[in-house]
Parts: C-alpha cells; sequence; structure tokens
C-alpha cells in the first residue's frame, strides 16, 4: 500500500459529486481534513477544467509581500522621491524660462508638505499609491488661494461619487474621505470637492477614477501569491512526498492513522529533516526526488517575475539577477524613458493644474521635475558635460561650476569661439566675430580668400604708416 497525497483534476461534465467523494474519502483515509474550493477558468478553444486550489486575497499589503513587486515599486517611487520639484515661468513673447526660487509651493513639495511628512517621504507615497491604485489625493489647506499645506490622504478609506449633468458631458465629483483614529472609537467623515485636493489619476478616461497595477494584475498577483504559499506549504508541512512508504500487508484505519500520525510528528517538517528513520517490521521507504526543477517551480516563478515588471514597466535586471532589454546602461535608459518619465509627466501636469491659479497659468508658470538626479554619473563624466556645456557657448563658467557644486567666481563669462560665422534670423545679417564684420543678409559671407586679402591690404596700410 502507498501513503500519499493525492492532487485530482476533473474535466467540465464529469460527476462532480463523485469526485468529492474520491476526494474526501482518501483524506479519510490520512486522517486529513481536506476543504475543497473550486475555480473555473477558461482555456483556449471550449475546454475548462475545474482545479483544487486555494484562492489568495489580492490587496496593496499581499502584493508588497512579492520580492519582484515589492521591488518595482520601491525602484520606481523612491527614483521619482529623490528627484526636485521646481516652478518655471516661460515668457509668452520672447519664450525665455525663468526659474522661481522663492515659491512656497516648492518648499512644500520638496522640503516640508506638513508638520509630519518630508517632502521625500510625501513624493514616495504619493508615487506607490499612483502605482498601486492608479490614484492619489493630497488634501490642500489653503489661506486663500495660497498654499500652506499639503496632506496626503489614504485611498483606501476614500470614496468617489460622480454626479452627471446634461448629456453627460458636464459632471462635478464630491469625494468622501473616511478616517479611523487608531487611538479612538471614531470615525471622522469629511467631504471635499475637487478644487480642495490635489488628485493624480493613472489611466483615467473621466478625471474622476484611475486604474493601477491592483486592478490591472491581478490575476498575475494572484498566481505569485499562490506560488509563493505552494512553495511555502512544500517547506513547511511536506504538501508533496519526499518518499513513500510501502507495506506488502493491508493496514487498518486505526493502524494507518496511527503511522501517519507518528511518521509526521517524528520526521515531518523542515525541523524534522535529517533525522535517521527507523521503520518497523515490514515497511519499506522508497525516496523521491522532487526538486524545484522537477516540480517546475524555479521555471513558474521566473515567468511570474517576468509579468510583473512588465507590468511596472521595469527592466527585470534592476530587480533580479536576470538579462533585460540589453547591457545596464540600456536597461538604465529603457527605465528612464519608458517608467519614470510618463509617471513624472502626469504628475507634473495634475500640480499645474491644482496648484497653479488660472492666471498663472496664462501667464507661462509650470512645474517641472529635475532628472537630471537620476542621471548622476561618475565625476570624469560630470566633468567631461561641464566642458562640452562651456564650449559650446551653453553654460557659463560658473553655471558649469554650479553643476560641480562648486562656489560662484566673482566674474562670469561664457566662452565663445571666433571660427565661426553667425546669422540673425530676425535681420538676416550675418556677423563674423573673427574680424568684426556684419555683412547684410542679401550678401554672402567673406570667403577665406577674401579675409586673408583684407589682412595682406590692412598689413600694406600699416606698414606705410610706420615709414
Amino acid at each position: 500500500m502507498l501513503l500519499c497525497f493525492f492532487i485530482l483534476e476533473s474535466r467540465v461534465g464529469e460527476n462532480v459529486r463523485t469526485r468529492d467523494k474520491i476526494i474526501r474519502s482518501i483524506g479519510n483515509f490520512i486522517g486529513a481534513n481536506m476543504d475543497i474550493e473550486y475555480e473555473q477558468r477558461d482555456y483556449s478553444g471550449n475546454s475548462a477544467f475545474t482545479s483544487l486550489r486555494n484562492i489568495t486575497e489580492v490587496s496593496e499589503k499581499t502584493i508588497l509581500s512579492i520580492p519582484t513587486a515589492a521591488a518595482c515599486v520601491d525602484l520606481i517611487s523612491g527614483s521619482i522621491a529623490q528627484l526636485p520639484i521646481y516652478l518655471y515661468k516661460e515668457d509668452v513673447v520672447t519664450g525665455e524660462v525663468e526659474k522661481i526660487l522663492d515659491d512656497k509651493r516648492v518648499f512644500l513639495l520638496n522640503n516640508e508638505p506638513n508638520e509630519h511628512l518630508s517632502g521625500y517621504d510625501f513624493k514616495k507615497q504619493t508615487v506607490k499609491d499612483f502605482l498601486i491604485h492608479g490614484k492619489t489625493y493630497t488634501y490642500l489647506d489653503k489661506v486663500g488661494n495660497d498654499v500652506e499645506s499639503l496632506y496626503p490622504l489614504p485611498v483606501e478609506n476614500i470614496e468617489v461619487k460622480k454626479y452627471i449633468k446634461g448629456k453627460g458631458c458636464n459632471y462635478t465629483a464630491d469625494v468622501i474621505y473616511k478616517i479611523k483614529h487608531q487611538d479612538a472609537d471614531s470615525t471622522i467623515e469629511e467631504t471635499y470637492k475637487p478644487y480642495e485636493l490635489l488628485t493624480i489619476l493613472r489611466n483615467t478616461k473621466d478625471g474622476i477614477r484611475g486604474h493601477g497595477v491592483l486592478e490591472q494584475g491581478k490575476k498575475t498577483f494572484e498566481l505569485a501569491l499562490n506560488e509563493n504559499e505552494y512553495t511555502a506549504n512544500i517547506l513547511d508541512k511536506g504538501a508533496l512526498p519526499l518518499g513513500i512508504l510501502e507495506t506488502d500487508g493491508r493496514l487498518s484505519d486505526i493502524t494507518a492513522k496511527r503511522l501517519r500520525q507518528s511518521w509526521e510528528s517524528i520526521y515531518g517538517g523542515v525541523k524534522n529533516s535529517g533525522k535517521t528513520v527507523i521503520l518497523e517490521e515490514g515497511l519499506k521507504y522508497k525516496p523521491l526526488s522532487l526538486s524545484p526543477n522537477d516540480l517546475g517551480l524555479n521555471e513558474g516563478r521566473k515567468i511570474s517575475n517576468e509579468e510583473i515588471c512588465k507590468l511596472f514597466n521595469v527592466p527585470i535586471s534592476l530587480v533580479a539577477s536576470e538579462k533585460g532589454y540589453g547591457n545596464t546602461e540600456q536597461d538604465g535608459l529603457h527605465f528612464m524613458k519608458y517608467c519614470v518619465s510618463p509617471i513624472v509627466s502626469c504628475i507634473e501636469g495634475q500640480l499645474d493644474r491644482s496648484l497653479l491659479l488660472e492666471d498663472e497659468k496664462m501667464a507661462g508658470y509650470y512645474f517641472r521635475f529635475d532628472i537630471s538626479e537620476l542621471m548622476r554619473t561618475t565625476e570624469k563624466e560630470k566633468y567631461e558635460a561641464a566642458k562640452i556645456g562651456m564650449d559650446v557657448g551653453i553654460l557659463s563658467m560658473n553655471e558649469s561650476r554650479a553643476k560641480l557644486d562648486m562656489p560662484p567666481l566673482e566674474r562670469d563669462f561664457i566662452r565663445m569661439s571666433l571660427g565661426n560665422v553667425f546669422l540673425d534670423p530676425k535681420t538676416g545679417e550675418f556677423i563674423v566675430p573673427n574680424t568684426g564684420q556684419n555683412v547684410e543678409g542679401n550678401s554672402s559671407p567673406p570667403t577665406e580668400e577674401e579675409d586673408n586679402e583684407e589682412d595682406s591690404q590692412e598689413d600694406n596700410q600699416n606698414q606705410e604708416l610706420e615709414n
């Protein structure tokens, strides 16, 4: 006789009641109390089957227990949280951009949004809620039109009600916020209007509701959670047999029950592994080779990790020791371009919508993340980038020194090259810095031969004067 566990599968249309009796009879034989749960799944074609499995709740807490998901969330939220946010003003006439340094909203976003949080923690929590739940809400504590503090609200306690007017194009939204204090048996309920909140939504269609990976990747997370639980059960409870006890005779129910209990108490579980096995008379032990590769655990976990990384749009090489889209530099660029950049752009748009007054929007004000903080390189690369900026005349000396965290000079200069010809696009006039000449737009700039001839004429004139 064989003492082991069985997993039965039944195709749709078979006698389910008979199948249940078989499962329970096996459980009675080995002394186990087996609760049966079924899940109906559709596969390719018209075939489907019902399998015995555990249904795991998918929530923020459970998906963050998956190492790959937690690593993706922490990588994205931590990367964006360290980026400073600045306020700029672009002149609508000249296009000149000015950085606004003395605005309190910039201080709130980067340093101290309220008396409890730092700017880093505020931005990290905002991005985490944005990724997982597809929405994040922040209460704007205002005095008149001035924002004094920013208070993030827990998305799990927020209920959104949408009221449609007219033909469905116009609607308003009331956000009901409920919170239960940890130190009191009371519930505070508040109702906020849209203009009182900084709302950032992911994959929204109406500007009211968003969709996060918790909703989009439910099946993927459910599979990964069940794989983790399945592996833990193998290690903790011996869910799969590592060996078989065999006897030539027939065991009574009492004997089989006693044998099972005795075997589990002495040799079952990880803590009892490695003990010497002593068999009773007539029993034979046959070991089974059930490695993770044999069970398909390693391959299944690898596939789940890849699917989770696709949900977050993160190269798997950044969170696991596996090959991504290319080398490390290519994976970093993919992360910046296709993962961080869309999130940053969405947040910037909502900051402009909620934190700027209407006249400020019309005057050209806007918020921007400084993504150069994510592109920090080696000292050599930083010096080379600063040198290139000065050589082409984009950066002044003090601007280049500021990028290297060095103090400014008393006199600031922009390096110009005299070996070029400049064209004024407004007047069509050519400027030759090397000769100090201005050439009308209808004529062509002087050639090298003409420059040499002019230099020769000047030399002759100077020689005549000296004589």
